[in-house]
């Protein structure tokens, strides 16, 4: 028990730092500067000096594997650095953001046992209740993906926002 917890351990470790790996480079290699928004956007090509400046601030002049290394020793400090957008530091940003976000998943949590478990114990104790839920929930895997809520989302997630027609369908 002892070697498979070991194996479990150090695979969810792996699977960590790989994970942040490829997001951190992900983050790195897509289109855009995190400079360019921490000025605003208005850079003219006379500003070359002021946007090597920031990179070098930032330490966006150093090399990915260098970046990241400096970013887990941020994060094992429990730095999360500044957010390019608003120049807070990130920790802050999420402290604001914390209670609200617990309450709202505990919240949620609530109202999904208060639903489930009444539905649950009446359609054990009670097998016409039981069937028509479980009718209702086949109803609603065939039905749901064809609702037109479901075919805004799809068209929305595979064209993006906007993509609806004006008869309200995905134009194909």
């Amino acid at each position: 028990m002892l070697g498979y917890t070991l194996r479990r351990l150090v695979t969810s470790v792996a699977l960590l730092i790989l994970g942040s790996m490829f997001v951190f480079v992900l983050m790195r290699v897509i289109p855009g500067d995190p400079t360019i928004t921490k000025v605003g956007g208005a850079i003219g090509a006379g500003d070359a000096t002021t946007v090597e400046a920031i990179r070098a601030d930032l330490g966006l002049d150093q090399s990915i594997p260098q970046q990241y290394l400096d970013w887990v020793g941020g994060v094992v400090r429990g730095d999360f650095g500044a957010s390019y957008y608003s120049q807070f530091a990130v920790t802050s940003l999420v402290e604001q953001r914390y209670g609200a976000t617990l309450l709202l998943a505990s919240m949620a949590m609530v109202i999904g046992l208060l639903i489930a478990v009444p539905v649950s114990v009446a359609g054990e104790i009670w097998l016409p209740f039981g069937m028509l839920m479980a009718d209702t929930a086949m109803i609603y895997r065939i039905l749901g993906p064809q609702s037109p809520v479901q075919a805004r989302a799809r068209c929305g997630a595979e064209r993006g926002p906007g993509a609806l027609g004006s008869s309200g369908t995905c134009p194909g």
